[in-house]
């Protein structure tokens, strides 16, 4: 996709971060190949239950969200090519391991190409069945009204710093020297019901529209982890949308 110099759109970003993902998730797969049946005596080689797709979807999905709220000022590419600053609220995510945010799905990387929630429109489906084509009318008709021409419109990021994180072979650990084979990749993890009990004191009413770093600050855990305790204890959409407001 087309980007003026200086800038790489969030489109190819997003893809050559996945790409990048589903490469070190095919290279985990290829080395645990190596497992022999030894209890008959028998020397025969079986696959492990390799990493899903679904699993670099979901780490492809944090790693980028976390790129974009830490690291740069994302941009629009207006209809008439100036390059335009995107307000924070463009980017608003309620599952960091999803590509698909409120406004914005990074894999399609346009203004308008999220999710916007049916809840959002002011009337529950349960209680007022619409068809899919309404739905979508409904849709674009809201999108139309929210973001006028810019809908559609390419969003940019930093073309340096998005170079920088995609040649970053651990995005966690840049500094690290050790060959990704060698790292110990079996962390203690904190239980869920602790991380739990401090995303209950911070935010009984739910995220709402407090920005990822926020919460990470008043929890004092990171984000995946956030994610992971609220999805064992409760459901993660209502939780998302609660009402606790910055």
């Amino acid at each position: 996709m087309f980007a003026p110099t200086g800038y790489s759109s969030l489109f190819d970003f997003s893809n050559r971060l996945y790409a990048k993902h589903m490469s070190e998730f095919r290279k985990t797969e290829q080395r645990q190949k190596k497992i022999k049946l030894r209890d008959l005596g028998l020397s025969v080689e079986i696959s492990a239950p390799p990493k899903t797709r679904n699993d670099a979807l979901m780490e492809f999905s944090e790693a980028a969200w976390a790129f974009i709220e830490y690291e740069v000022d994302v941009a629009v590419l207006s209809p008439s090519g100036a390059v335009l600053p995107a307000e924070l609220w463009l980017m608003s995510v309620f599952d960091p391991t999803s590509p698909t945010g409120a406004y914005v799905d990074l894999l399609i990387g346009t203004v308008g190409s999220g999710g916007y929630p049916s809840e959002f429109h002011g009337r529950p489906d349960e209680e007022f069945p619409i068809s899919d084509e309404e739905r979508k009318r409904e849709r674009l008709n809201k999108m139309t009204n929210l973001f006028g021409p810019f809908l559609f419109c390419p969003i940019l990021v930093p073309e340096k710093a998005a170079d920088d994180f995609i040649g970053d072979p651990f995005f966690e650990n840049p500094n690290s020297n050790q060959d990704p084979k060698d790292l110990d990749l079996h962390v203690d993890e904190p239980e869920f019901s602790t991380v739990w009990e401090f995303v209950q004191e911070a935010f009984p009413d739910g995220k709402g529209l407090a920005t990822w770093s926020y919460v990470e600050e008043k929890v004092g855990y990171s984000r995946r982890h956030i994610v992971r305790a609220v999805k064992a204890n409760t459901d993660y959409e209502t939780w998302a949308r609660g009402g606790h407001i910055r």
